[in-house]
């Protein structure tokens, strides 16, 4: 929820190469009846047990090649899949947040910002996680403004991955806005706005330490629903 963003780009990790296991013994070699493991790109691969009174009558054992059983293609499509679905709620470096256009002249995007104990079953999965790609993106307050970076001339930067949405990322905070509930609480009231032109000023603070938070969750999350763009 914000502007100005630039889509990510992810790669996936290629196959494993199986790994080739051959030996060869004379006759009179001896025989260690314990199983050898042998580990080659992630893949443990053991040699076959053989006892002697199991020898041919072969001078040398042909070798042996074995094949780890390999991952089917629904399974590494569904890893990829909730890779891509993965939110991130980081800080990105300064520098790269510099770089990021300023202005409200970029596509504007609105997030839903919930309370950190917000569990609701139809926008939070069973492992407690939000649901990822909503049409409206959604995220707890604390993990989302602390993963803000502020830039030399003021304005506050999410780097991240937001709800799962990977172009959502390079954004910068233009409003923070709330409606409380009830009837007679009156229509939506800014809680943040950025400064407007060259020497303007904002309006209202983006909060960003944690009893600048407790605040927030007291005086708007308790009571009334917030967005950011």
């Amino acid at each position: 929820a914000a502007v100005g963003g630039y889509p990510s780009q992810r790669s996936g990790s290629g196959t494993p190469t199986p790994a080739m296991l051959s030996f060869a013994r004379g006759r009179d070699s001896a025989v260690d009846d314990t199983e050898q493991p042998y580990v080659e790109a992630g893949v443990v691969e053991e040699h076959a047990t053989i006892l002697p009174s199991e020898e041919s009558d072969h001078e040398d054992i042909t070798p042996v090649a074995a094949v780890p059983t390999p991952v089917s293609a629904t399974d590494k499509g569904s890893l990829i899949k909730m890779e891509s679905f993965r939110s991130l709620y980081s800080q990105m470096p300064i520098d790269q947040a510099e770089l990021v256009p300023a202005g409200d002249t970029g596509l504007v995007w609105h997030a839903l910002i919930l309370p950190d104990n917000y569990q609701d079953p139809k926008h939070v999965s069973d492992r407690g996680e939000l649901r990822p790609r909503r049409p409206m993106p959604q995220a707890r307050a604390t993990e989302f403004f602390l993963s803000l970076v502020r830039t030399k001339d003021g304005r506050w930067i999410f780097g991240g991955v937001l709800n799962g949405w990977p172009a959502l990322t390079q954004l910068e905070v233009r409003s923070i806005t709330y409606k409380p509930r009830g009837r007679g609480m009156g229509g939506v009231r800014r809680y943040y706005h950025a400064k407007a032109g060259v020497g303007g000023a904002s309006l209202g603070f983006v909060p960003h330490t944690n009893p600048e938070l407790a605040e927030l969750h007291a005086s708007v999350l308790a009571k009334a629903s917030a967005r950011v763009t």
